[in-house]
């Protein structure tokens, strides 16, 4: 079975809500690329997939990477961690969009490097991008 509309405007509100918080994209203290958790001036930050990953649940998925805070791209493993009711079936599609959101903010940050001023913009169109693309409503902070 596949995400429904609803279950897929969950994911993109709850990753779009989590990054604008944020106002910055989450990346790897020493390597520079994008993290599902990385630390920020003020605490932990989370790129996009990492807002739908509980807490509790990143030291377990951290055990079964050597380097599991940093992600250019979603893994298969993470899909685990994610709550229930979000959790695709491992069906291609709902893997492709889970990509898809995080690619907001993964490209969001490699298209705006170094520029951070431009990175919350750049995100902003992205999501609107995947609102349109998935007939979805484009999440609150990214309407114009």
């Amino acid at each position: 079975m596949t995400y429904t509309k609803e279950q897929r405007q969950e994911i993109l509100n709850v990753s779009t809500a989590g990054v604008l918080a944020q106002g910055r994209p989450a990346l790897h203290n020493t390597k520079g690329g994008c993290a599902y958790r990385a630390f920020g001036p003020n605490g932990v930050i989370k790129c996009g997939i990492g807002h739908l990953i509980p807490d509790d649940k990143f030291q377990a998925m951290q055990k079964n990477h050597t380097d599991g805070m940093y992600a250019s791209a979603l893994v298969r493993d993470e899909i685990d961690f994610m709550p229930e009711h979000l959790r695709p079936q491992k069906v291609a599609a709902d893997i492709d969009f889970l990509r898809i959101v995080q690619g907001c903010h993964d490209n969001a940050w490699s298209t705006t490097r170094p520029a951070l001023e431009t990175f919350v913009e750049d995100f902003k169109a992205r999501v609107r991008d995947v609102a349109k693309n998935w007939d979805l409503e484009i999440p609150e902070g990214c309407r114009e």
